[in-house]
């Protein structure tokens, strides 16, 4: 299109490079216009097609040509036969908007490849409840022959999938060669979510185990309150076989503080601080964005910086407080509920000579967090 613009001004007579250039550019932000309008056009065109199928969208310009494909995904619930749509228009053309329809069957995605049971069992243990924010916390895998006369052979491939909320972080066990490595199980391999695999090759002994491996794991901060472990073993007889066994793992729930501060002056937020004895206080709010209430006490800790000084320092019925050493603790059987916020305010003094710009250290801890981000705050304070 822009050439047909080039070789329609190029014969023409304009009057001065200027306009020519201005035409130019006004008919390309027109083309790129509608090239954005059509785009959306086809994304938006696309209905459901087979149960788990994902076709690319991409646009190539090939001179003059684009061949967009798109990516849908389909229900399980789709119909037989679906019918998608697509209609193309503008760019200049004189024939008007052009439609066409493609039929496309809907058939059923395939059942994924699976193992008979073989000779050999495995079994995943913990100890105890698991919690959020654990960084090194067990399980204990155990292969076990379960014939009474043949012992293993071949290869015995162990892999562990941990559920979404948990991570590997070390895998061992005394004659296993042991890695966080992609594995190949029976289907397509998933190479961008490794598993935690071990594998041997010396022959088990009927109704002998080998030595158990232990998986160490880290929760994540927000892991549900109840994870199921999954692992596989493969191998160790003529033909292919594998078992899966899986742990039920309870998580504990723990709560997460956090600490924002407001100053004002003169009762008027966010104004910068009066030198003197004003009316200065910061505002500072504890809150809990985590999945249970406190248990403990919580500690509220301020450092101010040169120049200002606490003058009073009070948190109501939650905290107890202390002006001279700036900190503030939860007094017995306070507890913040999830989504709890509690307010304590500090009354500052501001010297004479402080500088223009201060910037104060607030800390809170304990009450059995899950971990230290959000624990600081460290407001810039303007004086004037």
């Amino acid at each position: 299109e822009l050439s047909k613009v080039y070789n329609q001004y190029q014969g023409s007579l304009v009057s001065s490079q200027h306009e020519y250039e201005e035409r130019l550019k006004t008919h390309a932000e027109h083309l790129k216009e509608r090239f954005q309008e059509l785009l959306h056009e086809f994304v938006s065109s696309f209905s459901s097609y087979s149960e788990n199928q994902m076709d690319r969208l991409e646009v190539s310009e090939n001179r003059g040509r684009w061949d967009p494909t798109g990516d849908v995904s389909s229900q399980p619930n789709a119909p037989a036969t679906v019918t998608q749509k697509v209609t193309v228009s503008g760019g200049g053309e004189r024939r008007g908007a052009r439609t066409i329809s493609a039929p496309t069957p809907v058939v059923a995605a395939p059942a994924a490849a699976t193992l008979p049971a073989g000779q050999l069992a495995v079994a995943s243990a913990h100890a105890g409840a698991f919690a959020q924010g654990d960084g090194a916390d067990r399980y204990t895998l155990t292969v076990r022959n379960t014939s009474a006369t043949r012992a293993s052979q071949g290869t015995v491939t162990v892999v562990d999938t941990l559920p979404a909320g948990m991570s590997a972080v070390r895998m061992t066990g005394e004659g296993w060669s042991c890695s966080l490595q992609p594995a190949a199980l029976p289907g397509p391999l998933n190479s961008s979510s490794p598993l935690a695999t071990c594998g041997r090759s010396d022959p088990l002994a009927a109704g002998a185990a080998y030595p158990p491996i232990t998986l160490t794991a880290a929760v994540e901060d927000g892991a549900q309150p109840s994870l199921t472990n999954a692992v596989t073993v493969l191998g160790g007889g003529p033909a292919p076989a594998a078992m899966t066994a899986t742990d039920q793992t309870a998580v504990r729930q723990r709560p997460d503080l956090g600490v924002t501060v407001l100053q004002s002056a003169g009762g008027v937020p966010y104004a910068p601080f009066a030198r003197g004895a004003g009316a200065n206080q910061y505002t500072i709010t504890v809150a809990n964005a985590g999945f249970a209430a406190t248990s403990g006490q919580v500690t509220l800790a301020v450092e101010l910086p040169g120049g200002l000084s606490a003058r009073s320092l009070s948190g109501g019925a939650d905290w107890a407080c202390s002006t001279a050493t700036v900190t503030c603790v939860t007094r017995p059987g306070v507890s913040l509920a999830v989504a709890a916020r509690s307010p304590v305010t500090l009354g500052v003094g501001v010297a004479g000579d402080a500088p223009r710009s201060v910037v104060p250290l607030v800390h809170v801890s304990g009450g059995g967090e899950i971990g230290p981000a959000g624990d600081w705050a460290a407001p810039v304070t303007s004086i004037r």
